[in-house]
C-alpha cells in the first residue's frame, strides 16, 4: 500500500454505481476521523479514484493530507469494470445475521443497549427490532442467481421514477 497526496486524486469521469446514505456517511466520517482510512482508495496511475470516492471527499473535508492507495495500471474501461466488480462483491447485510451480532454484542456485557445503538447510528425502533430478532425472516437469497440491484423498479402509475440524490446528480429509472 502506498500513499499519496489527496490533491493528487479526483473523481473519474464516469458516475459511480454505488451510493452511501447519509447516516451511513456520518458514520463512516466518524470512522475515518477516529480509526484513520482502514482501506485504502484504489486508483488508476494517473490518480483517478477507481474505489473509495467517498473516502477521498471525506478526506477532503477532514483536510486530510495524505491518504492510503492502491494504484491499479489499467484504462478507463478496465477502471469502470473493477469499480463494478469491488462494489459487487461487497455483499449485503443480512439482518438476520446482524441481529445475531448484536445480540453476542450484548451479551459481552461491554455497552448497554443506548451505548451500542449510538455507537452503530441506529434508530430506536431499527435497533429493538433487530436486538430482539423476532420479526426478522430469512430471506432465500442463494437461491437467486441474480444480484437484489437488477430488480427493476416499477411505479403503479407507468410514469418514470426520478431519483434525487444528495450529490446533486438526477437520474430516471
Amino acid at each position: 500500500m502506498d500513499y499519496c497526496k489527496t490533491s493528487d486524486l479526483r473523481p473519474a469521469k464516469w458516475s459511480s454505481a454505488s451510493y452511501i446514505v447519509a447516516p451511513d456517511y456520518k458514520r463512516l466520517s466518524e470512522s475515518i476521523r477516529d480509526r484513520g482510512m482502514l482501506h485504502p482508495i484504489v486508483v488508476q496511475k494517473d490518480g483517478t479514484i477507481i474505489d473509495g470516492y467517498h473516502r477521498w471527499t471525506i478526506a477532503n473535508e477532514q483536510n486530510m493530507k495524505k491518504v492510503p492507495v492502491n494504484v491499479v495500471k489499467c484504462d478507463d474501461v478496465e477502471a469502470m469494470l473493477l469499480h463494478i466488480e469491488l462494489n459487487r462483491y461487497r455483499g449485503m447485510i443480512i439482518a438476520k445475521y446482524l441481529s445475531r451480532l448484536m445480540q453476542a454484542v450484548m451479551q459481552s456485557k461491554r455497552f448497554t443497549e443506548e451505548e451500542l445503538r449510538k455507537r452503530l447510528a441506529m434508530s430506536y425502533d431499527e435497533f429493538d427490532i433487530l436486538l430482539d430478532g423476532s420479526l426478522i425472516k430469512m430471506r432465500k437469497i442463494k437461491q437467486h442467481s441474480y444480484s437484489p440491484a437488477w430488480v427493476p423498479i416499477e411505479s403503479k402509475t407507468g410514469e418514470d421514477i426520478h431519483i434525487e440524490k444528495p450529490t446533486g446528480h438526477s437520474e430516471q429509472a
